[in-house]
């Protein structure tokens, strides 16, 4: 339930985001990861992905050209990231 994600992740930092961003698929994981500050560039997030250490909604992710759409939205508003073990970030549609 979305309240059960919210309690899960209250600690999580939340960056919002423009829906259209999400839905016109002109978000892609590398940016998403360095608006979040789960990556300190672009070539960090590349080789955060490469290496096997991104995540969206605890899927790892293996491709550093993916871009987040609709149907990674969870409750339609929200997308948990995360970098390896411990890094967790919020995206919320606005």
């Amino acid at each position: 339930s979305e309240e059960m994600l919210l309690a899960v992740t209250a600690d999580a930092p939340t960056t919002h985001v423009p829906r259209g961003d999400l839905l016109n698929g002109g978000l892609t994981l590398v940016d998403a990861l360095e608006r979040t500050g789960l990556a300190t560039s672009r070539a960090d997030g590349r080789r955060t992905i490469d290496q096997g250490g991104a995540y969206v909604n605890n899927v790892r992710q293996t491709d550093a050209t993916r871009t987040l759409g609709q149907d990674d939205l969870l409750h339609d508003r929200y997308v948990v990231l995360r970098k390896g073990r411990r890094d967790v970030h919020i995206l919320q549609t606005a």
